[in-house]
């Protein structure tokens, strides 16, 4: 049977389990009837149902929102998870995660580029895109460190790692890079730079 959103593997949405699976008979798969939980990781996905908004996808018959409705709801849901210091964690604003981060602002560049489309243009929600994004440049240029990944860097390289404040990693670094970029920078900012250097 086709069991759309109300079917899901608790692994699926970035945890081993999670909150409304344990409430089924399998508390791995899920069950009938419960939905995901809404975690910073599904974000991700307003990236694929951009791009199938603004490609002429249509409408699915039956659902209960459209597609404009369905992608605003996530937007906004997961927009007040960002943290004080600009990175979201896995269901609340708890970590400064940056897997988690670079996936949501995956989700964001998509916003953007969504909500800037005469088509489907919200100047409001663009203008929190906006914030959100500098926010977590924010955070990349304010926890950038020099050295980490198995050797001591120069004063001008930075990284990043899986969190902030944990060693810093390739992939982490060129995420960091990434959203540097979403965030306003270009790739003549000095943080930016640093970055690159340490890749």
């Amino acid at each position: 049977p086709e069991h759309r959103m109300y079917r899901w593997v608790g692994a699926w949405d970035g945890m081993e389990t999670n909150i409304n699976s344990r409430l089924t008979d399998d508390a791995f798969g899920g069950g009938e009837g419960y939905r995901p939980t809404l975690n910073s990781y599904l974000f991700a996905y307003l990236m694929a149902l951009a791009r199938y908004m603004r490609s002429g996808g249509p409408e699915i018959g039956g659902a209960p929102l459209t597609l404009m409705q369905a992608y605003n709801q996530v937007f906004d849901r997961v927009s007040t998870n960002q943290n004080a210091a600009g990175y979201w964690c896995y269901v609340n604003a708890g970590c400064n995660d940056s897997s988690t981060t670079q996936l949501v602002m995956a989700g964001l560049s998509a916003a953007k580029g969504l909500y800037s489309d005469a088509a489907f243009a919200d100047a409001g929600r663009l203008a929190t895109a906006d914030t959100l994004a500098a926010n977590a440049r924010a955070g990349y240029i304010a926890n950038g460190t020099p050295g980490g990944g198995g050797f001591a860097g120069s004063a001008d390289e930075l990284g990043h790692g899986y969190n902030a404040g944990s060693p810093n990693s390739i992939q982490q670094t060129a995420s960091g890079t990434w959203i540097q970029l979403v965030g306003g920078a270009d790739l003549n900012d000095a943080t930016v730079q640093g970055y690159l250097r340490w890749i």
